[in-house]
């Protein structure tokens, strides 16, 4: 149980706004994402005395700033701008539900565009859209050279996402910093902390029982270089067969061919357990993390958040759900408990 009831804090354009709406909210929620897609606020009120559809009427591209604080625990969830306010009234009441998505994912940042990249590598790339929009890089991006990529009708938000999936890198803005973390090293952090079953107010685990590859090999052959481009990892000896998976994508040299193909094979190893979670709320549980789930007999494991939701209910109080996936064992003396 809480010890003592979940704070939260809303300022509105910089204006604290929280004791005013306090009579008012009904629930508000915060999503995190762990790459591409921005994150999102969303706050239900209620609008008995038409407060919102006249003086409190939420202003598109307005700025809200959120906070949730929970047994001395603070989670700032970030910045972000409306974009989609919703009205409801009639016999059963007056509801208004304010929606945003992170601040710092511009519209210029999702405006679609046409443009091509020569002769850079993938950090030059996402160094030079991140100026563009007044941010800095942050994180360790190999020097992979990429000969010529097109972004074709995408935003500046997919075309990164895209190259940052295809060279195993998670991507993502977090307030002025455009964040590139490769992906192994991010899963295979250690656990933050340790969950019991009872720590559950519900679970969906799904054992897949997929195929697990021993190598992966990339095979292509350039025809401006008229040079054939190939690459096979090194076994992995946690593999449930003997099988090779064979990628059949553009790859122009043999740095890009090597990540790829151990890109796509930690990826098609990795999904073997993947489900959602629900529980009280912790401020910890955002995502990105891992902790250990013990106690769930062959179910307990090392898991990572792809995905995390913390909510304020006037009537279930706070709790967080998360989308989750396996990436590591723990110790069978941990299965019971």
């Amino acid at each position: 149980m809480n010890l003592v009831p979940p704070k939260y804090k809303i300022l509105y354009n910089n204006r604290d706004i929280t004791a005013d709406i306090s009579d008012h909210l009904i629930s508000l929620s915060y999503t995190d994402k762990v790459s591409g897609e921005a994150d999102e606020f969303e706050m239900t009120v209620e609008d008995k005395d038409d407060l919102w559809k006249n003086e409190w009427y939420p202003d598109k591209n307005a700025n809200v700033t959120c906070e949730i604080e929970d047994n001395g625990a603070v989670l700032k969830c970030g910045n972000f701008q409306i974009d989609e306010p919703q009205f409801s009234f009639g016999a059963d009441g007056d509801i208004t539900t304010i929606k945003g998505v992170s601040a710092y994912y511009s519209t210029a940042l999702r405006t679609k565009k046409h443009s091509a990249h020569e002769n850079k590598t993938l950090g030059e790339i996402a160094r030079t859209i991140a100026a563009k929009h007044g941010l800095t890089v942050q994180g360790t991006i190999p020097e992979i050279t990429i000969g010529r990529v097109t972004q074709h009708n995408k935003n500046d938000l997919a075309f990164l996402e895209g190259l940052a999936n295809t060279y195993g890198y998670i991507f993502s803005v977090k307030g002025k910093i455009m964040v590139f973390t490769d992906i192994t090293t991010l899963e295979k952090a250690s656990s933050i902390l340790t969950l019991k079953k009872p720590d559950i107010i519900s679970c969906s685990i799904t054992d897949k029982s997929a195929q697990t590859f021993k190598k992966a090999s990339v095979k292509y052959h350039n025809p401006a270089t008229r040079e054939d481009i190939s690459y096979e990892t090194s076994e992995d000896p946690d593999a449930s067969t003997d099988d090779t998976l064979s990628i059949r994508t553009k790859a122009e040299n043999k740095q890009q061919a090597e990540r790829i193909a151990k890109t796509n094979l930690y990826r098609k190893n990795s999904f073997q357990k993947e489900g959602s979670i629900n529980l009280k709320g912790n401020t910890l549980l955002v995502s990105g993390i891992n902790f250990q789930l013990i106690g769930c007999g062959k179910l307990s494991a090392l898991y990572h958040v792809i995905e995390s939701n913390h909510a304020l209910d006037r009537n279930a109080g706070y709790t967080t759900s998360l989308q989750i996936k396996q990436v590591g064992s723990v110790p069978t003396s941990l299965y019971k408990l």
